[in-house]
């Protein structure tokens, strides 16, 4: 058995050779088919068979076709990574690399405090005058201002002397007023008499009164006129005025300017 183990341990070190390279490489080739297509697939480990009989190792796996080795040969299992060594020492400073590109510049910073206020510059000159703007609103009504100091006396006014004139006076030939102030005279003149108006239409006759004694009343048919005869007087009515007489005088009640026995009082 001893025989048997040592005679293939020469080509187990080659396959293992050849294996770690494939390894190194990052992937392992596998033929399929017929020879014309080749996959390549990244690997973590390798899973592989030694057969004693005749020395030979064969790979196991879907690109294989096998899944486990056959009776009495040896499964191997070979990790592409081995456990990490010690850490080296620290190598030599190397050469200053070129200088880099300048970067983007960076975000604006944050606004500083407000400095302190600086001296006031000299007076610039006077610019030239705008044109005048438009008319502003009307303010709102002020307060009711205070009551004035007393002004002083006025000059003394002058009586007005009212005067009447008679029909035939020179300023005015109709009669009127004369209005005297010291020196200086007005006048305010009747208007002339006006013409006669025409004569109107005979009124209809009125209705036959009722047989009978008088009453000391008669209306006239218009309900206009009154004729009333009392035992103290009698009294006439009309749209005018009307006419009383009594034992001592005759009053006449209405326009102011009345014709009795043809003059005017």
């Amino acid at each position: 058995m001893r025989h048997v183990l040592q005679r293939p341990y020469g080509r187990l070190i080659v396959f293992a050779a050849v294996v770690t390279t494939a390894i190194a490489a990052g992937t392992v080739a596998f033929a399929a088919g017929n020879g014309s297509n080749t996959s390549k697939l990244a690997i973590t480990g390798i899973d592989a068979c030694f057969k004693p009989s005749n020395g030979s190792f064969y790979v196991i796996g879907p690109l294989t076709g096998r899944s486990s080795c056959q009776p009495n040969d040896i499964p191997i299992h070979l990790n592409v990574q081995g456990p990490p060594g010690p850490q080296g020492p620290v190598g030599p400073i190397g050469a200053t690399g070129d200088r880099g590109a300048t970067g983007a510049p960076g975000p604006t910073g944050a606004t500083g405090p407000q400095g302190p206020t600086g001296d006031t510059g000299p007076t610039g000159a006077r610019g030239a005058e705008g044109q005048a703007g438009p008319t502003g609103l009307q303010g709102p009504q002020g307060d009711k201002g205070g009551v004035g100091d007393t002004g002083p006396a006025g000059s003394p006014g002058e009586s007005v002397a009212l005067a009447s004139l008679p029909v035939g006076d020179a300023k005015c030939p109709t009669g009127g007023s004369k209005f005297t102030v010291g020196a200086s005279s007005t006048y305010a003149c009747n208007g002339a008499r006006g013409t006669d108006g025409t004569n109107g239409t005979n009124g209809t006759n009125g209705t036959n009164g009722t047989n009978g004694g008088f009453n000391g009343t008669y209306t006239s048919p218009n309900g206009k006129y009154t004729l009333k005869v009392l035992n103290t007087g009698v009294l006439l009515k009309g749209p005018g005025g009307s006419v009383v007489i009594d034992r001592g005088l005759v009053r006449v009640i209405g326009d102011p300017w009345v014709d009795i026995n043809g003059q005017s009082r």
